[in-house]
């Protein structure tokens, strides 16, 4: 009994073979084997990964130019509090003082020239002017 099972499983494993080694996909001519339209799909894949690399590129540029923004600001708000400091030693708060205004003025000016110059600049485009400054800018200074 044994016997005649092991034969019915070695004959269905070699008709199994057989067929396999029959296949069209087994006998074709690996000239005509799908996946012969690789080279414009690789070159398609080469090329987005060319855009994707481009925007990287500009995606860190960017978030230098924003980190040394954030710096700035960070040094810029320091010497604000010291301003702040300074005019409150000179007497802002304790009554009308001309000096300690001057001192917090220039502070605050110091403050936005600073965060002016280290903003990141837009880059120019058709008409738009390319350093980003509103309309409106700081001319009554």
């Amino acid at each position: 009994m044994k016997r005649d099972a092991l034969r019915t499983a070695a004959a269905g494993l070699l008709g199994v073979g057989l067929l396999a080694a029959s296949s069209p996909t087994a006998t074709q001519a690996p000239s005509s084997l799908p996946g012969q339209d690789l080279e414009p799909r690789v070159k398609a894949l080469e090329d987005e990964i060319e855009t994707v690399r481009g925007q990287l590129e500009e995606m860190q540029q960017a978030k230098a130019q924003l980190e040394a923004f954030l710096a700035a600001q960070a040094r810029s708000a320091d010497a604000l509090r010291a301003s702040l400091a300074t005019s409150e030693d000179e007497g802002f708060t304790a009554g009308i003082n001309p000096k300690s205004r001057e001192v917090l003025l220039a502070g605050f000016r110091s403050y936005l020239d600073t965060l002016e110059a280290a903003a990141p600049k837009k880059k120019a485009k058709d008409g738009d002017p390319a350093d980003g400054k509103s309309a409106g800018g700081n001319e009554a200074r």
